[in-house]
């Protein structure tokens, strides 16, 4: 609907499925949204620079009080009640289907209310209003970006689209406290190289991707650790012994009621800083033994 593709960005994406690497934090469809929100307004964004990320964060924070409202939760696991890392939880998962199902309702009622508030509409003149000139307050700290730039520099790796529009990312996805921003930066980091190719794949490499990812979920050393679950595990568990938790809420001990709070909170050299250096310098080296290992396996040429 943007009329932008990108088969990067959304590579990088597939990595935030089950609320990030199945930890059952922010669910992927809110993610997914706040994403979309800000690749809309992208136009506005590298006119305005961060006076237009406050508005598009505005958006982004309706979305998500939106979502919460209407489905109960923002978090994959209060949504749906289930762990992806047993068997139970996973068999329950699809069978006898509600749970798909409600996963597929939420989908397209998510659709239905970007399409609706966002994309089949102009920016209203009061949202333009709103944004203060770019001289009034000095430039912003974005967590996921902050992540997504350090790796990129110390691995090549990166997508400068991914990186502009990842602010919305902010105190748990638009401050609702949800999946930490530098949590959230360093499993896309991951997946521009592990991620799914999903336009380029056909039906069958996409079901074949879906059960070689869950079925790892289950295993303690899995067969085949070059994807994006399986890695994604990995980082989470190291990220959970450094930080303490995953959702920002419980990093930080606070939610962020909008802009100004949690800028004032990052421009105060809180906790966070050293936990970003932790993550980019991680995620840097696990990038670096995946491209070895997949330069050495043909078979993991596309990525999956």
């Amino acid at each position: 609907m943007t009329g932008r593709p990108d088969d990067a960005f959304l590579k990088a994406c597939t990595g935030l499925e089950g609320g990030g690497a199945a930890s059952g934090s922010t669910c992927g469809v809110v993610s997914a949204g706040v994403l979309s929100l800000a690749c809309a307004a992208e136009p506005d964004l590298l006119r305005g620079g961060f006076a237009a990320e406050r508005v598009v964060m505005e958006q982004a924070g309706q979305y998500v009080r939106w979502f919460g409202e209407n489905y109960g939760s923002c978090l994959c696991r209060d949504r749906i009640g289930i762990d992806f890392c047993t068997k139970t939880g996973q068999m329950r998962y699809l069978l006898p289907g509600d749970k798909v199902l409600r996963c597929l309702v939420h989908i397209r009622g998510a659709m239905r209310y970007l399409y609706t508030n966002r994309f089949s509409r102009e920016p209203e003149d009061r949202d333009r209003e709103k944004e203060p000139s770019g001289s009034e307050a000095p430039e912003p700290f974005h967590c996921a970006r902050a992540v997504l730039e350090g790796v990129r520099q110390q691995t090549g790796i990166g997508n400068p689209r991914l990186e502009r529009m990842a602010f919305v990312m902010d105190g748990g996805f638009a401050f609702s406290g949800g999946a930490c921003g530098a949590m959230a930066g360093a499993l896309m980091a991951v997946n521009l190289v592990l991620g799914l190719p999903i336009r380029q794949m056909t039906y069958r490499e996409t079901v074949a991707g879906f059960v070689r990812e869950h079925v790892n979920l289950l295993r303690k050393n899995p067969v085949d650790s070059l994807e994006p679950l399986a890695v994604g595990g990995k980082l989470l568990a190291d990220f959970y012994e450094i930080a303490g938790g995953i959702e920002c809420r419980a990093i930080t001990g606070r939610l962020f009621s909008d802009w100004n709070t949690f800028q004032n909170y990052m421009a105060g050299a809180p906790p966070c800083a050293g936990l970003i250096e932790a993550v980019v310098r991680r995620t840097s080296e696990e990038i670096r033994f995946l491209e070895k290992r997949r330069a050495s396996l043909p078979g993991h040429s596309r990525g999956f």
